[in-house]
């Protein structure tokens, strides 16, 4: 389950060596104002030394900051593997989105954990794509992060909620929500739910997709994964579960305070819903 973790940073040097060199640009244009040339071939040394300096002393410490920041979370990791409760989760050939791929090494798996938050088995661990790989179940071409499969209790309607490239500026009257995501597959009724909606405007949610009886996200990371990252995404993917009401009656939101993996609601009750509609799933990669 395990491999190498592919570098996809979004941004690297190159940003800043063209800052520089940008700035070396401004300053020859000031030196074709009159009796400011002969002044500024005179310093011109100077100040290129200065510019250089500035830079170095910029991408240095940045590398720094990013080598401190990934052995720091790796020490979190270590702990939170020691004493969180989790557990590695046994490797598996395919993934519930493994099928909506439009190819098969586009994306890879690095890690799993498992355990049983209330009546869910739930899997979280880090993931990497390129290529598009994730089509729009997230918000960039290629990356890494975080992935959150759950588990629910019976089949229900495939379904997911996708969000739209390049959302267009808002018209009077328009349903913001519509405007910026659109639901696929099976057109339930909690779509038009305020909770619901405004928890997807506000970001309280990842996008998400359901097929049988497991709901799955990803949630993209721009730095390292950390214990925190872990915990916010499950909680995130859950609150999903919670306004979908794919879960037992009475189950609660859950409460920030309370450790992931607390007393488990009452699951007694039966969800009654409906067979799967495979003919409704659509490849994220699609439209």
């Amino acid at each position: 389950m395990t491999g190498r973790v592919r570098n996809h940073r979004r941004t690297g040097p190159w940003g800043a060596v063209a800052a520089i060199v940008a700035v070396l640009a401004v300053c020859a244009g000031l030196a074709s104002a009159g009796g400011a040339l002969e002044a500024l071939v005179i310093r011109w040394p100077v100040i290129g030394v200065v510019v250089l300096a500035a830079g170095i002393g910029y991408l240095a410490s940045r590398r720094w900051w990013r080598r401190r920041r990934a052995a720091r979370a790796q020490r979190e990791m270590a702990d939170w593997r020691a004493s969180s409760g989790w557990k590695a989760a046994p490797p598996r050939a395919e993934w519930p989105w493994t099928s909506l791929q439009r190819w098969p090494d586009v994306v890879t798996v690095l890690s799993g954990y498992a355990r049983t938050i209330g009546s869910f088995p739930v899997t979280v661990g880090e993931i990497s794509w390129t290529a598009n790989g994730l089509g729009r179940t997230v918000d960039r071409h290629a990356g890494s992060g975080l992935f959150v499969l759950v588990r629910l209790p019976q089949p229900v309607p495939s379904m997911a909620v996708r969000g739209y490239p390049g959302v267009p500026r808002r018209r009077r009257g328009e349903d913001e929500f519509r405007r910026r995501f659109e639901t696929v597959g099976f057109d339930s009724y909690r779509f038009d739910g305020p909770a619901f909606r405004a928890a997807h405007l506000r970001g309280d949610v990842p996008l998400w997709t359901v097929i049988d009886r497991d709901l799955f996200a990803f949630v993209p990371l721009d730095g390292p994964v950390t214990p925190g990252a872990i915990d916010s995404a499950v909680r995130r993917t859950l609150r999903v579960v919670e306004l979908m009401e794919f879960g037992p009656d009475g189950v609660t939101p859950l409460d920030d305070d309370v450790p992931l993996g607390a007393t488990p609601p009452d699951d007694d009750v039966p969800l009654g819903a409906t067979p799967p509609q495979d003919d409704v799933v659509r490849s994220p990669n699609a439209g």
